[in-house]
């Protein structure tokens, strides 16, 4: 079920939109509607992800149901449009690769972005406000940045996206997202770990294994920086933030650790 919810009103009133199938039609979507994405092009589409493993793209004015995508590993945790609306990016449960689908005309999976998560913990991705690059981490703590864009002359397919990767967190890294006026990256990790209790009668006692844990938010400085111009100007007055194959993380500006 999808509930949608005013905000310019106060109060509680929200409208409930079921998306189980119905008997006539059996069209409809089954399971926890996990997350949710508008399609930023005002095409009155949006995306709903369901831990059933499928995705529905919704249209905003009836509510109905105008395509189902299926085939999930597991659980959908993540559903992102691109920045021109032609594209969908999806994640899910115990999944190693991010995928990338035409919802223009054939449905089907252009291509994946490897990312190891083959766990339950949602791992979330973010794009960049160009709509050129998309961040993510996985489950080593490792933070992947790949080129989603993709050139006249260039294959979808066999195009090597990835730019830059590089060891940011010692877990599991939950989020990566970029700020979207600054050339910065901002990344967390940690989970829940759980110590077995050991049997008492053991006469040899074994080391106890060390548990790693880096429950932590960072921020990461990305090369470039933004420059300002008057009203009077009349060129160009978009930021730089391309990122450099060669040089792409250069600093770690900020560590906030939290205990748990």
């Amino acid at each position: 079920m999808i509930e949608i919810f005013d905000v310019h009103r106060p109060g509680p009133d929200s409208k409930k939109i079921p998306t189980i199938p119905k008997r006539k039609s059996k069209k409809g979507q089954k399971g926890i509607i996990s997350c949710l994405d508008f399609c930023p092009d005002y095409s009155g589409l949006y995306a709903a992800g369901s831990y059933n493993r499928s995705i529905g793209i919704y249209d905003e004015l009836n509510h109905e149901l105008c395509l189902k995508l299926t085939g999930f590993e597991g659980g959908v945790t993540q559903v992102k449009f691109s920045k021109d609306g032609t594209l969908l990016f999806s994640a899910s449960r115990h999944s190693d690769s991010i995928l990338c689908w035409d919802i223009r005309d054939s449905a089907n999976i252009l291509y994946e972005l490897p990312r190891p998560g083959k766990t339950n913990q949602r791992i979330s991705f973010d794009l960049d406000a160009t709509g050129k690059y998309l961040s993510t981490g996985d489950q080593f703590g490792n933070v992947l940045i790949y080129d989603i864009s993709t050139g006249e002359q260039e294959s979808v397919e066999k195009k090597d996206r990835l730019v830059q990767t590089f060891h940011g967190h010692d877990d599991i890294i939950s989020c990566a997202t970029f700020n979207p006026v600054y050339p910065v990256i901002a990344t967390c990790s940690g989970q829940r770990k759980f110590r077995l209790p050991k049997d008492s009668s053991d006469e040899e006692e074994e080391d106890e294994e060390k548990l790693v844990i880096d429950n932590s938010l960072k921020t990461w400085r990305l090369p470039g920086q933004y420059e300002w111009y008057s009203y009077e100007n009349q060129h160009d007055t978009t930021m730089d933030t391309t990122i450099d194959d060669q040089v792409i993380i250069t600093e770690e500006t900020t560590t906030v650790v939290i205990e748990t």
